[in-house]
């Protein structure tokens, strides 16, 4: 042997540095595990995904908002395309005794309010976007992922288990 004297003692050896403790930023059951001790990883891969059953029902509703949205937006167009002929049959009229001065607010004021709506139904297209928007991104907060390249250490975590916002499992370098 190359050594003249020998030391014995039991332990357990860890990396020296960028041992990582993965947590988690939302709690839930934990649907399925993706990783094993030893595996290597490199930054991004999945390491565990949270049940996201109850985000996916509220996507497909988000979904619906945006359809109706869109929607609305073509009905507030028609509302004003209808709105601006109406305004313009008065306010061409050669004979000013034939549409009172009235009238010719009221269609004026008409086509203003349309094209408020028209405005309105956009607004309401953005809001029912960044809502999707919102709900995938928190369906993808479920996936908890590898922050760096690494081996996994550690699993202690199983699908069924409560996950809190501790951390379940470690990634060394």
């Amino acid at each position: 042997t190359p050594f003249k004297s020998y030391i014995g003692g039991a332990g357990i050896v860890e990396a020296s540095s960028n041992n990582i403790n993965i947590g988690t930023s939302l709690p839930g059951l934990v649907k399925s595990v993706s990783v094993k001790v030893g595996d290597r990883l490199n930054q991004g891969d999945p390491l565990f995904l949270i049940d996201d059953r109850d985000l996916n029902a509220e996507l497909l509703v988000k979904e619906a908002n945006q359809i109706k949205a869109r929607a609305g937006i073509d009905e507030a167009k028609a509302f004003l395309e209808d709105a601006r002929a109406q305004y313009a049959l008065v306010r061409t009229a050669t004979n000013s005794r034939a549409v009172s001065v009235d009238e010719v607010q009221k269609r004026r004021n008409a086509e203003l309010l349309a094209q408020a709506k028209v405005d309105s139904a956009k607004a309401a297209m953005v809001v029912a976007e960044a809502e999707l928007k919102a709900t995938r991104i928190a369906i993808e907060r479920l996936t908890v992922r590898a922050p760096v390249a690494c081996e996994v250490m550690q699993v202690n975590i199983r699908p069924g288990e409560y996950v809190s916002i501790a951390g379940p499992s470690g990634c060394g370098k």
